[in-house]
């Protein structure tokens, strides 16, 4: 009866690819995702020398134009990092990025931190400046969004979808504006994290579906809505 998509652009990509699909009465609706600003503590943070990427390292994350950010910054000054955390799920893009970091004698800069759980991603936050998201498609990018949680600098690529989460001021559109971004002197934690939090709570998530969820019943004689005694979880179980 309902389609609840998390993202403008995937919507239209929808659409386009469902042309002559009987779709009767189907109503599609765009929910932005939502963040628990709360599991990630802010720490005050300011300009820095260490670059971070969090997620799967694929085709999608476009990690080489991150690597070309790097170096344009390593080349200026060599007490620049990069911190890669997450999983490998494209061969071709691990043996680039091998090659890119023997080819520029870059072993000492590059550091691959695995994948990160919870607790782990909260600690791995703490030691990171900027994340770069060089990613050729994008909607929310929680790890973006959690970073800024965690009062880190947000560095995103103008990708597809990007544009309708984030403010133009984060978002760069060539090698060299990302360089003007990192090095700039432009860095406010508190202001990262209430983005967030104005924009993706979580509590605002939420009260969308629910509201979706109420308009499906028939003459919303059925409210279904958790957040009047504040227990969610349990009533969507008994959903």
């Amino acid at each position: 009866d309902e389609l609840i998509i998390v993202a403008p652009h995937i919507k239209r990509i929808f659409e386009e690819n469902t042309v002559g699909i009987n779709k009767g009465n189907l109503k599609i609706d765009v929910v932005f995702c939502g963040v628990n600003a709360n599991a990630y503590p802010l720490n005050i943070k300011r300009k820095g020398f260490n670059l971070g990427y969090l997620g799967y390292i694929n085709f999608k994350k476009n990690i080489p134009l991150t690597l070309d950010i790097f170096k344009k910054l390593y080349d200026i000054d060599k007490r620049y990092k990069l911190y890669l955390a997450g999983q490998f799920q494209d061969s071709r893009t691990l043996e680039y990025i091998k090659y890119f970091i023997k080819e520029y004698h870059l072993n000492n800069s590059v550091q691959f931190d695995g994948w990160q759980d919870q607790d782990q991603k909260i600690k791995w936050f703490k030691k990171i400046n900027y994340i770069v998201i060089s990613s050729i498609d994008e909607g929310l990018c929680f790890a973006a969004a959690e970073a800024m949680c965690s009062g880190v600098k947000p560095i995103l690529h103008n990708c597809e979808g990007i544009k309708d989460h984030y403010n133009k001021k984060y978002i760069f559109n060539s090698v060299d504006e990302a360089v003007d971004m990192i090095t700039s002197e432009d860095y406010n934690s508190n202001e990262y994290r209430r983005y967030i939090e104005n924009k993706y709570s979580l509590d605002i998530e939420v009260r969308k579906i629910y509201g979706l969820l109420n308009n499906l019943a028939d003459n919303n004689k059925n409210d279904i809505n958790p957040l009047k005694n504040g227990s969610c979880k349990t009533e969507i179980q008994d959903i």
